[in-house]
């Protein structure tokens, strides 16, 4: 009746950490790092509702009502939320405390339905004008079907939310998804780079990942090496 809260590792029984030949070797490296928390005051979730999520759309919005819980539960009763849908068009479903958001938004994100096209592009421009949330989330499967959706044209949207957005999310939904771009959209843009995480992680996990710090572009130097 136990459920880890983070990977079991095992330990390698080898004590062979890298391979030479001649002038070349190969290791493995591996940082001193903390897991730690972060403090997460408020978010914008950014909710795809195009016409690619309605299979099992109903499962996709109580998804979405847990991993708000889940936050709360994680951050308390003082987290700011903000949740939006998003096809050709935005729709604004509620802002305010964690704990005001139920099943009667839920219910209007159902009857909205997964009909539209996905308009990536103008959703990221439209997050750049927000206040209130120093964190967004986007839970998507990364598919462009309106307005600019060329990958540069998007990054660069992305990094246009850097005076508003510390760090951005991405919930990776469906099962056919770009998760290359969700990649360029989550990392190198903003103060912090973001995590890309699978949409069917328990929610539990999902909002202790988005509740963790991460560290990127880790320099690595080998004394004596011309290039690493």
């Amino acid at each position: 009746q136990f459920t880890p809260d983070q990977d079991f590792i095992v330990k390698p029984q080898s004590a062979i950490h890298g391979l030479r030949h001649a002038n070349l070797v190969l290791a493995r490296v591996k940082p001193k790092l903390q897991n730690r928390k972060q403090a997460l005051p408020g978010v914008l979730v950014l909710f795809d509702t195009s016409a690619s999520r309605a299979a099992g759309f109903k499962q996709q919005v109580q998804r979405l009502g847990a991993l708000v819980a889940a936050l709360r539960k994680a951050h308390g009763d003082s987290l700011r939320v903000q949740v939006a849908c998003f096809d050709q068009v935005i729709d604004r479903i509620y802002e305010g405390a964690a704990s005001g958001f139920g099943p009667k938004h839920l219910e209007r994100i159902l009857t909205r339905r997964a009909l539209g096209a996905s308009d990536l592009h103008g959703a990221l421009r439209w997050a750049a004008t927000q206040k209130g949330a120093k964190r967004l989330l986007l839970i998507t499967d990364g598919v462009r079907t309106a307005g600019n959706t060329e990958s540069d044209r998007l990054r660069l949207a992305a990094m246009a939310l850097k005076p508003t957005y510390q760090r951005l999310d991405v919930v990776a939904v469906g099962g056919i998804r770009d998760d290359a771009l969700l990649k360029r959209l989550a990392r190198g843009n903003l103060g912090e780079d973001g995590v890309v995480l699978d949409g069917e992680l328990p929610v539990a996990t999902l909002a202790s990942r988005l509740g963790r710090t991460t560290r990127s572009g880790l320099a690595v130097s080998v004394a004596g090496a011309r290039w690493v």
